[in-house]
């Protein structure tokens, strides 16, 4: 959002995020005086609308979310807060777009390639670890204290067919949106030629069969650093 000369983005809320979709829910609010703010789930019509982004209760400046943040690139990874050993799943994760976020998202912050980032984000959302999650849970709220004992795997475990692998999944359930452009662009930097050329394949065969999405991205694709 433009106002002025100033740019604002949303202040994102652990409610608006699923595993691997940055655009679950909008936030509405009600009139509740507990719970005021409540989840609008996006329909799959939203979902297919590549510039839909979700809509927040409250928007922050970019500049301020740059002194909050320690950010080493346009996106964030972040976890619910808030979550339950008793639902369907319990360590939900996922790669958002630049943004400010709430104390119900801790942000995992690294400097590792994006490539690994993505594959550290599909270790996280496996049902493994999910499992293993569940035991270490004793209430509603996955602090980080608990994250840090997980039985994550080290960057140097994956081998390059392991990458090849992984990341191109993670991407494609990742990058459903002009928003998350950013993260779509570190990862193709990132990548070498053999990996590029199964990115490639994969998006000339996701269009082939589903029509795909002109490269047509909105003014509001790619956010400056001192916009």
């Amino acid at each position: 959002m433009v106002k002025g000369e100033e740019i604002y983005l949303q202040l994102y809320e652990g409610k608006m995020f699923m595993q691997y979709d940055h655009r679950y829910a909008d936030v509405i609010i009600k009139d509740n005086l507990k719970r005021p703010g409540q989840v609008d789930i996006v329909s799959e019509e939203k979902h297919q609308n590549p510039i839909f982004i979700p809509i927040p209760r409250f928007w922050v400046r970019l500049k301020e979310i740059y002194t909050k943040i320690a950010i080493n690139y346009k996106w964030l990874i972040g976890f619910k807060n808030v979550t339950s050993p008793t639902n369907e799943r319990t360590f939900l994760k996922a790669i958002i777009p630049l943004a400010a976020v709430g104390n119900s998202i801790p942000l995992i912050n690294s400097k590792i390639n994006p490539n690994l980032q993505s594959i550290l984000v599909g270790n996280a959302n496996s049902l493994i670890l999910d499992f293993i999650t569940r035991q270490k849970m004793g209430n509603i709220n996955l602090n980080f204290y608990l994250v840090q004992q997980l039985p994550v795997l080290p960057p140097e475990f994956y081998t390059p067919s392991d990458i090849i692998f992984i990341v191109p999944r993670v991407l494609e359930l990742t990058y459903t949106a002009w928003d998350i452009k950013a993260f779509a662009d570190d990862v193709w930097r990132d990548a070498d030629e053999y990996l590029r050329g199964v990115l490639r394949e994969q998006w000339e065969e996701n269009k082939r069969i589903t029509g795909g999405h002109e490269w047509e991205p909105p003014e509001w694709a790619e956010i400056e650093e001192n916009g």
